[in-house]
């Protein structure tokens, strides 16, 4: 598994440690509880789910993450753009008009919504920057693109049979994906009253933004000469 794949999956064990604790909150049988209890049958797998393929072993030296967490990482930050957008315009009102997601839930649909999003938001970075969201915003989000469309955004037959062998794993990752996002519309609702809670859910739930960004080595240390 690759690093973006390992974030997602220690979100997913988070999120079920958290369940345990709270999910007797929630009307059993509702969609929170099935949320939780599906993500709980991923957390199992951790330990021997193989590193999920890629388009092509060009994309898989390049260590290219795998299709469901990429597409997992782009929904969030165009969620975080959309959330802070909204946010912006209660006092600039229809400053969010261009920084909405999109209704399909298709790929193609994202990847245009994500195009739109870097287009339309780079001359606004200032505006975005003073409602604290990060300078490298539109940055990773063009990162995150290109990153989605060397999955192959358009799987063709080749791929499926590529992949064949890790395509039920891919399948419940995806599903899981789904169930996160779901969660996360559903838990802050329960606990906007309960801040200690929600904080919790916030950091369980979190899925750690990609750095983008070299390290740098420090130069080593001038000996100091011996008297």
């Amino acid at each position: 598994m690759n690093d973006l794949d390992n974030r997602l999956q220690s979100a997913f064990q988070r999120v079920n440690e958290f369940g345990i604790a709270h999910g007797a909150d929630f009307t059993p049988g509702g969609p929170a509880a099935k949320a939780f209890a599906f993500i709980a049958t991923l957390v199992p797998k951790a330990d021997t789910d193989a590193a999920v393929q890629v388009a092509g072993k060009g994309e898989e030296k390049a260590g290219t993450a795998s299709r469901a967490a990429v597409r997992l990482a782009l929904h969030n930050e165009l969620a975080s753009i959309t959330a802070t957008a909204h946010s912006i315009a209660l006092t600039q009102p229809g400053f969010d008009k261009n920084f909405l997601l999109p209704a399909s839930g298709s790929d193609k649909a994202l990847l245009a919504s994500a195009n739109a999003f870097v287009a339309e938001g780079t001359p606004l970075l200032a505006t975005f920057v003073a409602s604290e969201m990060p300078a490298d915003t539109f940055t990773v989000t063009q990162a995150l693109i290109d990153q989605f469309k060397a999955t192959g955004a358009g799987q063709d037959g080749g791929l499926t049979k590529q992949v064949g062998a890790t395509a039920a794993m891919k399948d419940n990752r995806h599903k899981g994906v789904l169930m996160l996002e779901t969660l996360k519309g559903i838990v802050p609702n329960k606990y906007k009253n309960n801040p200690a809670i929600l904080a919790e859910w916030h950091t369980a739930s979190h899925v750690e933004r990609p750095s983008h960004h070299k390290k740098t080595t420090p130069p080593a240390p001038t000996p100091t000469p011996t008297p």
